[in-house]
């Protein structure tokens, strides 16, 4: 699978997650964002909840954390994401936040 791995279409694809999440406003966490990973502010709440929200009702796994008092996203692409995933995601968090 790495030898078709895409870099390109990966960086993309964290791109438009990135700017898909600002849209709903969460914005990225300030810093060199690494090119297939992207962490984004969520509203004050309890990250464990979340987190267990996303996946048992959604089946999406995307770690939340709290980091420096704030509860944090991380959104990691790998060669087996695609726009589907994206839009799974930012459909979760705008019905569960």
């Amino acid at each position: 699978m790495h030898a078709t791995f895409d870099l390109e279409r990966s960086r993309a694809l964290t791109d438009e997650a990135e700017r898909q999440l600002a849209e709903i406003g969460l914005p990225r966490v300030a810093g060199v964002p690494a090119p297939f990973m992207r962490a984004v502010e969520l509203p004050r709440g309890d990250p464990d909840e979340l987190w267990g929200r996303l996946y048992d009702e959604f089946r999406v796994e995307a770690p939340v954390y709290e980091w420096d008092g704030r509860r944090i996203l991380r959104v990691s692409i790998g060669p087996y994401n695609d726009d589907e995933d994206v839009e799974r995601l930012v459909s979760a968090l705008t019905e569960v936040l």
